[in-house]
């Protein structure tokens, strides 16, 4: 039997909902069944719909759970999806299918479709922020003034989200709609459930008010033509019809005195007071009017708005005029009263005002006429001196202006006080009369000075009246006429402050934060006082408060201001700050008033820093400090720099810390340091001012430095040598001198340094002779230095290298570099001697020329003269050297070792002295001779004594007389320790007789050599006394006749006085 196979697989699919109107979730049921005669296997079902979105899931029907679908299962599956609004405004319908397949079948597929259900709808609502109140019917609104808000809120009461919303309202004169807020997402899509606020401004204009609302429609549209709404708004307006009048008169008179025959003209206002046009206004002057002649016409003149006659905008105004001459009548009674209405319509509305002087009061126009009593007041400046200390003179005139005399015209000047009384006026006369008021600092200060004065005609009663009338003088009175007038004199003002700015301290400065004080002395330099606080303000150091609170400054007064300034880093660098300075003070207590601006300036020292480079010099391998200091040749503002006012600071260090310098610019080199040259930088800088400073450069040089191990002079068979042994302390030989065993060069020099012989290849070890020394053959010295060896005997000269054996004589060893050395001349010694001629040395006695105590004696005696060196008399100390053996009295005697010259101190005691020396052959200082020298010191003195006898020798009465005489004795004595000669005498009033002694031995006394007579003269015995003095001079030893400076001399001990015998 064949087994027919039909495998046949079905699929159905349901959708619920099956049509929306807004976003939901569709549920679909799928189910698969077998329609065939076999299993299916591998079945899949798909929804690519859902898929990714709800995945299917199958729910049931595999009732054996084997995965096949068998003949009577049906397998269902479920999934959903979710319509969103995007899917409503799409408006299509919703179509999803699923598909189904097995191994044994081909695919099937079904399809399940929701429908989708549009509704479009907006809405539009207009409201205003303006609308009548509760109880109230209108708003009160003012034309070109009230603006109203409209609001439009525009709402999407549909299902269906709306694009290109637009909102119009036709009203003129609405400005722009603009959107609000709601567009919640802003996608400018009206979306479902959406709000959107929009709002417009509209002023009120007088159209709107005339017609008594304001209606208009806002229309909202769409992209869709079919979908839009519109919405109408009426805002009733209050109207208010309202007139006012206001009333003035002018009168046209020749003398202001209202009376007959002048012309009074009224001026009518009416005022629209409402906010609605007014029409048929009208005036009646005839309400109320007292004039008893006749009124003229209302005549229109002209309107605010140029509305035409009779109509009134509102707001507007409109003028009128009319005319009225005076009557007699109404001059008698004196015044005219008058009142006019008017009258106005609006629609069926009558409106109307009484005149008054404003729109608010309803008060009779009133034109008071006048009667003839007149008097009038003028016042004049009639000088003013405008100056303080002057005078204003002020001339009041009074003139009658009336009709009638005037009587008991009462004048005042009521600023001064002043007061009089003219006693009667005639018709247009007057009377002058003038005031002075002198001119105070208080009256400049006021600029102006206001002078007040009054006159009145007075009428007095006989009778007591009534309470409240005048009283003058215990007189009762009423005033018929017054006038008052004033006059003003201005001065001119001048309101000035000056300051004088100057600096008390702290100029120059050269330090930051150095003081600089200044003082300010303000001066009201004007001619008003002037009145605090007062100040200063200078612009380096601010505002000045006047410590004495000065609370007024009249003209000429002065303040003094005080201040401070700290020097910058900046005012060090510009060498300079100026400050300006200006003082404020008040005119009253507005205007400001301020000074010219005063500047000072002060400068800075001229700091000028040099920094000059230094050579230290060249050193050996001691190294030391230097001769010089780095601040030698640096200056500092001209002068000389030093620690006190600027910092030394190395900048570039030398490398080697060989050369250095310290902060007060000692320079040193340390000690083994390698033979070169060193270098380092060092910078001066001002004290407190770090931005002024300069640099400089250090060098030092240290020598290559032979080492000078041994060096020594000798005598060797009577010639003089010298050894000597050096080595290299600080470099290498061989760098200098490769492969030469005899690289030096000896140079000999003498004391003054100058070059006496050099010698070339010489070793660093060696000897030699003495330059100028020889030897005979065996190495006996021939000759030496400065000696040589002539007929059998030596003699000295400036000849063979005679420099060498003087003292200060050296040798100096050079290579590259040199080292030198001090070498003492050998000399002679006893296993050495050049010269074998003993010398003798012969005392001196010098007692024969004595020396006088007080003036000692320079080179009395040269001990050499006579000293004796074999053949030759007479020696120097270049071939004999001296020296002190002993001394009777040190200090007394001196001998210059140079020369042989002997001295004698001054203010040595009398006696003899002596001095021992000794002379020893050069070079040999072992040949030697002794010799004394004597000097004998004496002491010279003289002594004189005068006596004067009075000689009776004309009258014998024992009383002087003129031409009567005194004889005067001397005595001279020789009090001192040596013979004086040429003894001689003088006296101030009378010649001495006698003399002079030719010689007056130690201790001899004269007293017959010298006399003198004196002859009297009235002045003497007027006197009662005759007073003179006598002088007695001698040469002592070694005087100069022709040198009176050096004589022995003695005066009386004082004047001789000589009493005469006088007549009582």
């Amino acid at each position: 039997t064949t087994i027919v196979q039909d495998a046949v697989i079905d699929i159905t699919k349901s959708v619920d909902p099956t049509s929306i109107s807004a976003p939901a979730t569709l549920n679909y049921t799928i189910n698969v069944t077998n329609e065939g005669n076999v299993s299916l296997t591998g079945v899949v079902v798909t929804d690519p719909f859902t898929d990714g979105v709800t995945p299917l899931a199958l729910t049931g029907g595999d009732t054996d759970n084997d995965g096949e679908l068998d003949l009577t299962e049906i397998w269902t599956y479920e999934t959903s999806y979710a319509a969103d609004q995007a899917a409503v405004d799409a408006g299509a319908d919703i179509v999803n299918t699923a598909f189904v397949d097995s191994n044994e079948t081909a695919q099937d597929q079904a399809s399940a479709t929701t429908t989708i259900i549009q509704n479009k709808a907006i809405e539009i609502v207009k409201s205003a922020n303006l609308i009548p109140v509760e109880g109230e019917d209108c708003v009160e609104v003012t034309a070109g003034e009230t603006v109203i808000t409209y609001t439009f809120t525009v709402t999407n009461e549909g299902n269906v989200s709306l694009t290109g919303i637009e909102v119009k309202d036709e009203l003129p004169g609405l400005s722009a709609i603009n959107f609000v807020e709601g567009d919640d997402n802003n996608d400018g899509i009206l979306d479902v459930n959406e709000i959107w606020t929009y709002n417009a401004e509209y002023t009120v204009i007088q159209a709107n008010l005339e017609s008594g609302l304001i209606e208009n429609t806002a229309e909202v549209t769409t992209d869709d033509e079919t979908v839009s709404d519109e919405d109408t708004l009426t805002i009733p307006l209050c109207q208010e019809a309202d007139i006012a009048i206001t009333k003035s008169a002018s009168v046209d008179s020749e003398d202001d005195c209202y009376d007959t025959d002048d012309i009074v003209t009224y001026t009518f206002t009416v005022y629209n007071t409402g906010n609605v046009a007014l029409n048929n206004v009208l005036i009646d002057e005839t309400y109320h009017f007292t004039g008893t002649g006749a009124l003229s016409d209302i005549s229109f003149v002209e309107s605010s708005e140029n509305s035409a006659e009779g109509t009134l905008l509102p707001g507007e105004n409109a003028t009128y005029t009319a005319t009225y001459t005076i009557t007699d009548e109404d001059t008698e009674l004196g015044y005219i009263n008058n009142q006019a209405e008017v009258t106005a319509q609006f629609g069926a509305t009558e409106v109307n005002d009484l005149s008054g002087e404003t729109v608010v009061d309803n008060l009779e126009t009133q034109v008071d006429l006048c009667q003839r009593p007149s008097i009038d007041i003028t016042k004049t400046v009639a000088n003013n001196d405008d100056v303080l200390g002057g005078n204003v003179v002020f001339e009041l005139r009074v003139t009658n202006t009336g009709n009638t005399t005037l009587y008991n015209i009462y004048v005042e000047d009521e600023t001064t006080g002043d007061n009089w009384t003219v006693l009667e006026l005639a018709p247009e006369a007057y009377d002058i009369h003038t005031v002075i008021v002198p001119i105070s600092q208080e009256l400049i200060d006021a600029e102006c000075y206001t002078n007040t004065a009054f006159a009145e005609v007075r009428r007095y009663f006989e009778e007591p009246q009534s309470p409240g009338s005048n009283e003058a003088n215990g007189e009762e009175y009423e005033v018929i006429a017054r006038d008052m007038t004033e006059a003003q004199a201005c001065f001119t003002q001048n309101p000035e402050l000056t300051i004088d700015k100057s600096i008390v301290s702290g100029d120059p400065y050269n330090t930051v934060d150095a003081e600089i004080s200044y003082e300010y002395v303000v001066t009201n330099s004007g001619n008003l006082t002037l009145y605090g606080p007062f100040t200063v303000n200078d612009d380096k150091i601010g505002e000045l408060i006047d410590d004495s609170n000065t609370l007024d400054l009249t003209p000429g007064a002065t303040i003094t201001f005080e201040g401070t300034y700290t020097v910058t880093q900046e005012d060090l660098t510009n060498m300079s700050v100026t400050n300006i300075a200006t003082a404020i003070g008040y005119l009253g207590n507005e205007e400001t008033i301020e000074s010219d601006p005063d500047e000072a300036t002060a400068n800075s020292l001229y700091n000028d820093i040099i920094a000059n480079d230094d050579d230290a010099g060249t050193y050996t391998i001691d190294g030391g400090t230097a001769s010089i200091n780095a601040f030698d040749n640096d200056s500092f503002m001209g002068g000389a720099a030093n620690s006190g006012n600027v910092t030394l600071t190395t900048v570039i260090a030398d490398p080697e810390a060989v050369l250095t310098v310290d902060s007060e610019g000692v320079i040193t080199i340390a000690p083994d340091a390698e033979a070169g040259d060193y270098q380092l930088t060092y910078r001066i800088t001002e004290i407190g001012n770090a931005s002024n400073y300069a640099e400089a450069i250090i060098t030092a040089t240290v020598e290559p430095v032979l080492l000078l191990d041994e060096i020594e002079s000798y005598c060797e068979l009577d010639a003089p040598y010298l050894r000597w042994l050096l080595e290299p302390a600080n470099f290498n030989l061989q760098d200098l001198a490769p492969g030469d065993p005899t690289p030096l060069t000896m140079i000999w020099y003498d004391s003054n340094d100058a070059e006496i012989i050099r010698f070339e290849d010489v070793p660093m070890e060696g000897y030699m002779l003495f330059p100028g020394a020889d030897t005979l053959p065996g190495g006996y010295g021939s000759q030496w230095p400065g000696w040589r060896f002539v007929n059998e005997q030596w003699e000295a000269g400036d000849f063979n290298y005679a420099a060498v054996r003087e003292p200060g004589a050296y040798v100096k060893f050079e290579l590259n570099p040199e080292v030198s050395s001090e070498i003492a001349y050998p000399g002679a010694t006893e296993a050495c001697d050049p010269n074998p001629n003993p010398p003798i040395a012969i005392d001196d006695d010098m007692t024969g020329t004595p020396v006088v105590s007080a003036n000692g004696y320079e080179d009395i005696v040269n001990v050499l003269d006579n000293d004796m060196l074999g053949a030759i008399t007479g020696l120097n100390t270049t071939l004999v050297d001296i020296s002190i053996v002993s001394e009777s009295t040190p200090g007394v005697l001196s001998l210059d070792l140079t020369t042989g010259l002997v001295s004698v101190a001054p203010n040595t005691p009398s006696g003899t002295y002596t001095l021992e020396y000794r002379i020893c052959t050069n070079p040999n200082p072992t040949n030697c001779d002794t010799a004394v020298v004597t000097v004998l010191v004496v002491t010279p003195s003289i002594e004189l004594l005068k006596d004067g006898v009075f000689n009776d020798d004309i009258t014998g009465d024992g009383f002087a007389q003129v031409g009567e005489s005194v004889t005067y004795t001397f005595s001279v004595e020789n009090t001192g320790d040596i013979e004086l000669t040429d003894v001689t005498l003088v006296d101030d009033k009378v010649t001495v007789i006698g003399g002079p002694i030719a010689t007056l031995a130690a201790g001899d006394i004269d007293t017959n050599t010298f006399t003198a007579t004196y002859i009297l003269t009235q002045e003497d015995i007027d006197s009662g006394v005759v007073l003179n003095l006598a002088t007695v001079s001698a040469e002592g030893p070694r005087g100069n006749p022709n040198d009176p400076s050096d004589d022995v001399t003695d005066e009386s001990s004082d004047p001789t006085p000589v009493t005469e015998p006088t007549d009582p």
